[in-house]
């Protein structure tokens, strides 16, 4: 009733116009019936006639209705008025919700991908009068300029010319040198492909690091060709011979009258009208001590310090960071979060947790080429590099999961992860084993093995990853200090260790045959990098290439010249001798 008092209170009093009070007026005095008696005045007998003056019970449920449909009104009004303002707040934040979904998954791209090198290939140097021939013209080179297809770049004599590739290969040429650009492609998944023809003349080629199975940079002269991934080789091509000298890394000659595999101080002399190229024999002294070939050494080393650089100022634009000495992101960004938190669909939800994994991985990358990193900053970057590869592991978790039932979405998530992998090991190609950053390998290959299955898979990519190791231990071996390189190559015995009993597991006889064969070059190259090329030679027959059978020779050479007392020989897979029987650490820790 209080209530209901109060209620009343605050309904609208009705207002009577002139015509409602009219009527009013005329149903009163038709109620009011004889005369007022002498002792009443005119208000008495007023009272009196309203008085007589009831109301049936149908007009009081209608008056009662009237009154309640007033009170309900009013209290309509006021819920109204008293929630518009909340109701508008929730208006206004579903509205603000609606904007930042699109907004986030318009524009907010969590982009990690560390795009350093040039996009087209280009005339990064030249010395003395240099020509390119485009399409039947020929036309003075200036500096940056762009080389296409099918363009002939012509040196004279006492001239030079450098040629930066869009895959970071750099090739140089002397004077009185022709060459053609045959192709330049560019596939997915980092996958590269160059071929250039030298006509005649002298062209050094270095290549770093290409990753994809189709991947080469192929330089062709005479109808031979001489492909790498990852070398320095220089072609020579006269009236009389062709002369391809490998002076970092293994280079793959190939022609009509066979194929051979030339490693560092080898080289190859084609006659002219033959194709023969099994004649392969060590460089002499005077070859390697050659101006052209110091001369060229020294600017590989300065192009790949550049390289590293270049990618290095590319990883801080990908992360935001303005200097190395920068502190690490302590998490994810409030739009990185509401992403994070827009994406319903799980498997684009670990996608995006991989990509946030990743941002902070290359922000690790980036504080570990600080030099006054202090320890806890080391321990914030260990914990962004494991972060990123448990993400590796949940998605090839989730792949799986996702073949049982959509076999196509799951391929897509495969390529989606290679590629990350693909980029990142393109990124490091130019990290050596003294840099703190050459962990960063270690995990990139680890999640590369993770994502294989079967013995043929997993022994074919330890190989190529040892094979890819002991890339790395040459690139480093000539600057680095005796310590730090007897370490890496006991590291190195050991991968190579673990890729032959991977090998073993092979069950294919032709496939396990072939594998068998890498690794015991893997295991010559041992004595290779540790400058027992004496040894090879004599292992070899003299001939720069030792079989299968000269394996153990070589790696009796290498144990006794490693220079660690503490290693023991052992017999490992193949009948080859193996120094070290024990796993080893990581070269260098955060």
């Amino acid at each position: 009733m209080d209530n209901l008092a109060e209620l009343l209170q605050k309904v609208e009093k009705p207002v009577l116009n002139d015509r409602k009070k009219g009527l009013m007026k005329q149903r009163l005095f038709q109620k009011m019936t004889g005369r007022p008696r002498p002792e009443m005045s005119i208000f008495d007998f007023l009272k009196e006639a309203v008085r007589n003056i009831g109301l049936s019970m149908e007009q009081k449920v209608m008056l009662k209705e009237k009154v309640f449909a007033l009170v309900e009104n009013h209290v309509q009004k006021r819920f109204f008025w008293s929630n518009l303002f909340v109701f508008n707040k929730k208006l206004v934040s579903l509205a603000l919700v609606v904007a930042l979904f699109f907004t986030v998954t318009s524009f907010l791209n969590i982009n990690t991908s560390v795009v350093w090198a040039d996009n087209f290939t280009k005339l990064d140097y030249f010395q003395g009068p240099v020509l390119v021939e485009r399409d039947g013209q020929f036309r003075p080179a200036y500096l940056g300029m762009k080389i296409m297809e099918k363009d002939k770049i012509v040196t004279a004599d006492g001239a030079q010319a450098v040629i930066n590739y869009f895959d970071d290969s750099v090739t140089r040429l002397a004077g009185d040198t022709s060459v053609v650009v045959n192709s330049l492609q560019r596939g997915g998944g980092g996958n590269s492909y160059v071929e250039v023809s030298l006509l005649d003349g002298n062209l050094w080629s270095k290549v770093i690091g290409l990753v994809g199975e189709d991947s080469s940079f192929v330089v062709e002269s005479k109808d031979v060709y001489a492909a790498s991934k990852r070398a320095a080789f220089n072609v020579e091509a006269d009236d009389e011979r062709l002369q391809i000298k490998v002076f970092n890394h293994v280079v793959d000659v190939k022609s009509a009258g066979g194929q051979e595999k030339v490693g560092k101080w080898k080289k190859i002399v084609v006659e002219a009208g033959t194709q023969k190229i099994s004649n392969v024999r060590a460089l002499a002294a005077e070859e390697k001590n050659d101006e052209w070939v110091q001369k060229n050494l020294e600017s590989d080393k300065e192009y790949a310090d550049q390289v590293e650089q270049k990618a290095l100022v590319a990883k801080m634009e990908a992360v935001g960071m303005e200097s190395v000495d920068e502190e690490l992101p302590a998490g994810n960004s409030l739009r990185e979060n509401a992403l994070l938190f827009l994406t319903f669909d799980d498997v684009k939800q670990k996608k995006t947790e991989l990509d946030l994994a990743e941002k902070m991985f290359l922000a690790a990358q980036v504080k570990l080429n600080d030099p006054d990193m202090n320890e806890d900053e080391k321990k914030q970057a260990e914990v962004a590099v494991g972060a990123f590869a448990d993400a590796g592991e949940e998605i090839n978790v989730l792949i799986k999961d996702v073949a049982t039932k959509d076999e196509n979405y799951a391929l897509s998530l495969r390529k989606y992860l290679d590629e990350k992998i693909s980029n990142h090991k393109k990124e490091l190609n130019v990290i050596l084993p003294d840099s703190p950053l050459y962990q960063m390998k270690t995990i990139i290959n680890e999640m590369e093995m993770s994502a294989v299955d079967g013995n043929v898979e997993i022994a074919e990519l330890k190989v190529e990853q040892a094979a890819e190791r002991f890339a790395d231990v040459e690139d480093m071996i000539d600057s680095a200090e005796t310590n730090l390189v007897n370490e890496v190559i006991e590291q190195y015995t050991e991968e190579v260790t673990l890729a032959a009993e991977a090998v073993d597991a092979v069950e294919e006889t032709a496939v396990k045959k072939q594998l068998e064969l890498e690794v015991n070059g893997l295991l010559e190259a041992i004595a290779t990098v540790s400058g027992q090329d004496e040894a090879v030679a004599m292992a070899a027959g003299e001939t720069g290439v030792a079989d299968e059978g000269d394996a153990t020779a070589v790696s009796d050479a290498v144990g006794a010249n490693v220079g660690d007392d503490d290693l023991q020989l052992h017999d490992g897979p193949f009948g080859v001798t193996i120094q070290g029987d024990k796993p080893l650490p990581p070269i260098l820790d955060f």
